[in-house]
């Protein structure tokens, strides 16, 4: 370089890939000209027999006691012909593997497979496991990892006090509150009881006519009749 090409001549441009590592790949070769740049899109695929599995530990952080999350591996074929699977092996709890591969089924070169591993631990601790998939060239081996920490749900009212401060006779004032799960873990409300509506003033004792008296308490009254010379 620099390279004059004159009309019909051509410039050969060797390109090497060197994957290190299987999938797919790609890259762009760019030519800079006097009439511009020109780029060329590079694409190829690293290949080794067997499988492989992504992502490859699986981490799945910290979540709480009594809750459950999922993630999902891909399993892919990663030579240039078949796989046949010949052996699995699930994950120990908390974790569970759903989705393995049967023995005997076949895995064409580049396809996948989906795994699906749920993580639901019962204690606080942190948690270790795997599972792997052995094929015609060779297994995967899977680690999973996760932390639980004691999940406890709090419900919390906020504000924590209503105050409708004085309101006339025959009108209504409306105030609103939140009630937030401050916790870790889900809670589920089962039952909400309306406020007890306002009640009417006691009754009082009442003072009947001289020929008797009358007590009143509640719903129920006495009479007592007034004695001669008193």
């Amino acid at each position: 370089m620099p390279k004059t090409l004159n009309a019909a001549d051509t410039l050969d441009l060797p390109v090497t890939f060197t994957p290190s590592f299987t999938g797919a790949a790609s890259a762009t070769l760019s030519l800079d000209t006097n009439l511009g740049p020109v780029t060329l899109d590079l694409h190829g695929t690293g290949t080794k027999p067997g499988l492989a599995a992504t992502p490859s530990p699986l981490d799945f952080g910290t979540i709480a006691t009594s809750t459950t999350k999922t993630r999902a591996v891909s399993i892919t074929n990663t030579g240039r012909t078949d796989e046949t699977v010949t052996a699995t092996s699930a994950a120990s709890a908390p974790f569970k593997v759903t989705g393995l591969p049967a023995v005997g089924t076949v895995i064409a070169p580049q396809q996948s497979l989906g795994v699906a591993v749920e993580y639901s631990p019962t204690a606080a601790g942190n948690d270790s496991a795997s599972f792997s998939i052995t094929s015609t060239n060779g297994n995967v081996v899977v680690n999973l990892a996760g932390n639980a920490v004691t999940g406890t749900a709090h419900l919390e009212f906020s504000p924590p006090t209503t105050d409708f401060g004085s309101v006339p006779v025959g009108t209504s004032r409306t105030l609103t509150f939140d009630i937030q799960n401050t916790g870790n873990i889900p809670l589920v409300v089962s039952k909400a009881k309306a406020p007890v509506g306002v009640s009417a003033p006691p009754r009082r004792w009442m003072r009947a006519p001289r020929s008797g008296r009358t007590m009143s308490f509640g719903s129920r009254s006495r009479s007592r009749r007034r004695r001669p010379g008193r």
